[in-house]
């Protein structure tokens, strides 16, 4: 879930990191550059900077017949 509490902490979900141009670091307003998966006390999780997981693909079809009464 986006909005749960059960979500990794981790600076890449942080309010205060923003993603540079290497994928395994980011630029932290407290720390400086740190790894994306590094963790301290001034965390607080933003919601905005994780990417939902995609829908599931729906693999069965119906049939005309499925729809009628």
């Amino acid at each position: 879930m986006i909005f749960s509490k059960e979500t990794g902490k981790c600076c890449a979900y942080c309010e205060h990191s923003v993603a540079i141009c290497k994928s395994d670091t980011v630029m932290c307003a407290k720390k400086g550059i740190v790894r994306v998966d590094g963790i301290c006390r001034k965390f607080v999780y933003s919601p905005f900077k994780r990417t939902p997981a995609p829908l599931p693909v729906q693999k069965e079809t119906f049939a005309k017949e499925d729809f009628e009464i």
